[in-house]
């Protein structure tokens, strides 16, 4: 029998994993994602339709669950730091991941087909998709189709997340 001595420690990795599980909520990730896009506490806190107060309640709780500061306060607004721009696109990842989950499980619910996502950059919405639309659609007409623009750091993002099965 194995004594918990002689057991392998637990990777930190491993516990801040369990930590999130148990105590993180996804308006944490909305915020860190608002924060990231406005660098402003009042703005995220608009965007999420909190007070500022609870934006920075929520904030203090997150950096206190990670261990680590997510953005730097200045006169000016905020800084975000390394850990926040990592948890950032993570978050994003997750809010999109969800939305495509809401979207795939209406359409079940309506009994249609689901949606293929395509993203693209500006660009080739233009150049690319825009011209083969038309016979794609004339070949595939119950074929849906939802596409986003994005920059190349939220697209490729969204395809290893899952949000696009096409970029």
């Amino acid at each position: 029998m194995a004594t918990p001595a002689s057991s392998p420690p637990a990777s930190s990795s491993f516990v801040l994993h369990e930590r999130l599980l148990a105590r993180l909520r996804l308006r944490h990730l909305r915020l860190v994602d608002a924060l990231s896009i406005h660098s402003n506490l009042r703005r995220a806190a608009e965007a999420t339709h909190m007070s500022q107060p609870a934006a920075t309640q929520m904030l203090r709780e997150l950096e206190a669950l990670l261990e680590m500061p997510l953005f730097e306060r200045h006169a000016r607004g905020m800084r975000i730091t390394e850990a926040g721009r990592l948890l950032a696109a993570h978050a994003r990842m997750a809010i999109d991941s969800l939305r495509t989950a809401t979207e795939d499980l209406a359409a079940l619910a309506a009994q249609q087909a689901r949606p293929v996502r395509i993203g693209a950059l500006d660009a080739a919405l233009v150049s690319v998709l825009q011209p083969a639309m038309p016979q794609l659609l004339a070949r595939h007409p119950q074929l849906r189709l939802v596409i986003e623009e994005g920059t190349g750091e939220r697209l490729g993002a969204g395809l290893r997340g899952g949000a696009f099965g096409l970029v």
